[in-house]
């Protein structure tokens, strides 16, 4: 007998344990599956805001860029960006934007570039955890928006008038003045390189064959 009332009650220690893991798990799934905003209608999971957060930041806050008290401050910012995501892409599906297949490889194309070769592209997709069907969204994302800033902003936008870049200059002088002195000094160093280059190149004996 004595036994037998061990065994109960080890046996209700099991099921109370089985219990709270269970309802762990539920209570842990809602919080990941909440919807933390809703635009028109269209809702954000957190599961899809903590996927956006591990691509952008990581899990480390981008390799440890971002000070601990500002982590909060940046996961705003990225909700916010995701909200006019949605925007955008709701005005543009009203607009009737469209991008075709040929243009979103196009555009994977010019991420591309940006890499010294094909392995250093992979590789970066790999540690973002990117898959090629995500970056297709992201990119068909970012073109559809491109797309529709084209047609709605960009020909509301009119050059500026030299009293425009007369008054901008007055208001923002010591930073315009800033940027003046970089661009220059830019500008100077790349005439440098190429009189430079022609020096050597003069007194250099080069051949040059026909490109086949």
């Amino acid at each position: 007998m004595k036994i037998r009332n061990k065994w109960l009650k080890t046996e209700g220690v099991l099921l109370v344990s089985i219990g709270v893991v269970l309802v762990s798990g539920i209570l842990a799934a809602k919080y990941v599956n909440r919807t933390i905003a809703t635009v028109n209608g269209k809702i954000i999971l957190q599961s899809e805001f903590e996927e956006k957060v591990k691509t952008i930041i990581g899990d480390k806050g981008m390799q440890g860029t971002i000070a601990a008290d500002k982590i909060n401050e940046v996961k705003e910012q990225i909700l916010d960006e995701m909200i006019n995501e949605l925007l955008i892409l709701q005005e543009a599906e009203t607009k009737k934007i469209r991008i075709s297949e040929k243009e979103i490889e196009g555009g994977i194309e010019t991420l591309k570039k940006g890499f010294e070769n094909p392995a250093d592209f992979e590789k970066e997709l790999v540690n973002k955890g990117i898959t090629i069907d995500k970056l297709k969204i992201e990119v068909k994302k970012q073109l559809t928006a491109n797309k529709l800033f084209e047609k709605e902003v960009m020909p509301k936008v009119v050059q500026p008038t030299k009293e425009d870049i007369d008054k901008f200059y007055q208001e923002n002088r010591d930073e315009v003045q800033k940027l003046l002195s970089e661009y220059i000094y830019r500008r100077n160093v790349d005439t440098a390189k190429t009189k430079w280059l022609k020096k050597i190149r003069d007194r250099a004996s080069v051949i040059k064959n026909d490109i086949e």
